[in-house]
């Protein structure tokens, strides 16, 4: 047989374009799929959903943890509480 791209059936022959869902076909397919899979999953281990929204924090909390922490006196705590619950 000279040209089998012409005949793909001839003798029990295929070809795997004339025919794509035989042969090679399905695992093109598979393949596309699981490197999808796979890329989506390194993607998303790296840059989780939400990671770039940040969480707001109230500002009477921040004084709070510094004051806690020893950073500003109780008379700066109080002077900053007056300003911020205005």
């Amino acid at each position: 047989m000279i040209f089998p791209f012409i005949y793909p059936m001839v003798e029990g022959m295929h070809h795997m374009w004339v025919r794509p869902f035989w042969g090679m076909g399905w695992w093109m397919i598979i393949g596309f799929i699981a490197l999808t899979a796979i890329g989506y999953s390194v993607y998303y281990s790296k840059y989780p959903r939400g990671a770039h929204k940040t969480k707001r924090v109230d500002p009477l909390e921040v004084v709070q943890m510094r004051l806690a922490r020893g950073e500003i006196s109780a008379e700066e705590f109080e002077e900053i509480k007056k300003k911020l619950t205005r």
